[in-house]
């Protein structure tokens, strides 16, 4: 019923106003931005769901709404929430914000990064921020990162930051060997665990084997044992009996 309210009233430029508050109490958020494509009020319906999605801390999807609602710097706070350092540049670029403000607001994402260790993101901001200025920290955040062909690019045609690259490179490939001899060590030592469990294992399977071995032979040994007694007291009667024939004849 209120999905067709606002298909209604969509067709109204008037009334923007009650069909707003028709979205907000029934939560025709996502209804609203199909029925209102198009319209001349779209762009209030993108704020109106950018805003919602603000207030639930959706902020990537609210800063694409804000954009599209023409609401850059509102779009700029909501990028500036998550640490999207390429976002807060766009929509910089587009305000024309002031270069010393935008290089601010990168600058206070570095330590998010940091802590991190998203290191190629720092390498972004500072690159962005002034690139030839911070040549050598960005050759270095590269590397931290493992990005070797964005650190080799960058260092290219510079003396000093090339051999920064190749310290680095080597100090890295000094941790992988060290790392693959650590592995190395710990698969031997599971390896020896195993050929000892291998060992009890076998063990236990012969003893079990044993038994049942020696189980079955006392218990022929037994029925053995059961049969010539039978044997013996069948024998003994049969004589007793034939004596007492012989007895009786005479």
């Amino acid at each position: 019923m209120f999905n067709r309210a606002i298909r209604n009233l969509s067709e109204l430029d008037d009334r923007w106003n009650e069909a707003a508050e028709i979205i907000k109490r029934h939560n025709l958020y996502a209804e609203a931005l199909t029925v209102y494509r198009g319209k001349k009020a779209y762009m209030k319906a993108c704020e109106l769901c950018a805003s919602y999605l603000m207030d639930k801390r959706h902020f990537e999807e609210a800063a694409l709404l804000f954009k599209r609602a023409n609401k850059i710097a509102l779009a700029l706070q909501c990028y500036e929430q998550v640490q999207n350092w390429k976002g807060v540049i766009e929509c910089g670029q587009i305000m024309d914000l002031d270069r010393v403000v935008l290089n601010n607001l990168l600058q206070k994402m570095v330590p998010h990064f940091e802590s991190r260790g998203k290191f190629t993101d720092i390498a972004g901001i500072l690159s962005f921020i002034d690139e030839k200025y911070n040549k050598m920290q960005i050759v270095e955040y590269y590397c931290k990162a493992d990005a070797w062909n964005f650190a080799i690019n960058c260092a290219f045609g510079n003396d000093e930051l090339v051999r920064t690259v190749a310290k680095a490179a080597f100090v890295r490939c000094e941790q992988i060997l060290q790392s693959i001899k650590n592995w190395e060590n710990l698969l031997e030592q599971y390896c020896c665990r195993l050929e000892i469990v291998r060992q009890n294992k076998e063990k236990s399977l012969i003893a079990a084997v044993k038994r049942f071995h020696d189980q079955d032979l006392s218990e022929v040994f037994s029925e053995t044992s059961s049969v010539t007694s039978g044997m013996s007291k069948i024998s003994a009667v049969s004589t007793a009996s034939a004596r007492r024939r012989k007895h009786v004849e005479k």
